[in-house]
């Protein structure tokens, strides 16, 4: 098995490791800018390079921005894709992607691997048990620790808070079902030139409601469900990233697994559409 990585920075690094720790026997490759020195990694310098090596999937993990041109790319030479979240920055050659995948039955999965946290997946009786009509989900991330060169700071490269923290809508999506409305408001904090705080309402076909208080911030990373005067934190950890590794790999040959491009799209076009308001 020959693994491409398009962009390889700290996302990009933290899923090759996984690959090279659970399968040690795949070839892994980066096409990429980003410098590194990682012995099991061998770099390719351009998309002829890319095409010798005939790599059988493609990890998506560079900028927002670029996210469905190099998808493309990738699919048009037979890979199968994980992309990373959000599928891209905006809706442009989108259905051009769509059609190739379809027409060539691959594979293509969007990233969300708060679906794969264990703590999470413990209390998902108890909040479908509690949860009869709303809820509420508060996320806040450090994004001063990406550095003010980062494309998180960068509305034309995919930053923003709804890129940046569209995990919860995932989530939100995921826990209580298909999200049919969102609307809500977002604003601009004085020292960055994106959207870094949304107050977001989702409604659900359930008729179950949700607010999302969403937040990219200097302060510490906090991130709760609360429900039926309960709360639930979570936070990141190692191992979603790995069982999402391992079901994709398992579901390599599966163009209906979870989290599929087109099951993807359809959240991806309403968080679009906030967006842009």
């Amino acid at each position: 098995m020959k693994v491409l990585f398009i962009g390889l920075g700290s996302v990009g690094v933290r899923h090759a490791k996984i690959i090279n720790q659970f399968y040690p026997e795949y070839q892994i490759y980066a096409f990429s800018k980003t410098r590194h020195n990682i012995s099991f990694i061998k770099d390719l310098n351009n998309w002829n390079d890319v095409e010798q090596e005939s790599p059988n999937l493609a990890f998506i993990c560079n900028p927002t921005y670029l996210h469905i041109n190099s998808a493309i790319q990738c699919a048009k030479m037979g890979m199968h894709l994980f992309i990373e979240k959000p599928i891209c920055s905006s809706l442009d050659n989108l259905f051009e992607l769509l059609n190739i995948i379809y027409k060539n039955n691959q594979t293509a999965y969007i990233a969300y691997p708060f679906r794969f946290h264990s703590g999470i997946e413990d209390k998902l009786s108890e909040i479908l048990l509690f949860v009869h009509d709303h809820y509420s989900i508060f996320a806040k991330t450090n994004i001063e620790k990406w550095g003010k060169k980062s494309y998180s700071f960068d509305k034309k490269l995919g930053g923003g808070v709804l890129f940046e923290l569209s995990h919860e809508i995932d989530i939100a999506e995921w826990i209580f079902g298909k999200i049919l409305k969102i609307t809500g408001t977002k604003e601009r904090h004085y020292k960055y030139p994106i959207y870094s705080n949304a107050q977001l309402k989702v409604v659900h076909q359930s008729g179950i409601e949700g607010v999302l208080n969403l937040s990219l911030t200097k302060e510490f990373d906090y991130r709760s469900i609360q429900y039926n005067n309960m709360m639930y934190q979570y936070h990141a950890n190692n191992q979603m990233y790995e069982s999402q590794i391992k079901y994709f790999f398992e579901n390599l040959n599966n163009p209906y697994l979870m989290n599929n491009i087109f099951d993807a799209s359809e959240l991806f076009y309403q968080i679009i559409k906030m967006e842009n308001r």
